[in-house]
């Protein structure tokens, strides 16, 4: 993993998933863009991506992995 000179990273940031929401489902209205919860695995794809070489130019952001939930009429 390469790090730049003053430390500045990038993260995943908070989203919606299946596994983090299981208790709320029955309660909860799931109408983001991607129509359904992430799976633990999608976020897992976003984290191996920013870990690979693929990422080096990424740096200091801030990635929502939530199927859209946060864009438009959910900020």
């Amino acid at each position: 993993m390469e790090t730049s000179k003053n430390g500045v990273v990038g993260v995943r940031g908070r989203g919606v998933s299946d596994a983090a929401y299981q208790g709320h489902l029955k309660k909860m209205s799931v109408d983001p863009k991607a129509s359904r919860l992430g799976k633990p695995s999608e976020v897992g794809s976003l984290v191996a991506f920013l870990l690979s070489e693929d990422s080096t130019f990424i740096n200091g952001e801030s990635i929502t992995c939530a199927g859209g939930v946060g864009s438009s009429r959910y900020c």
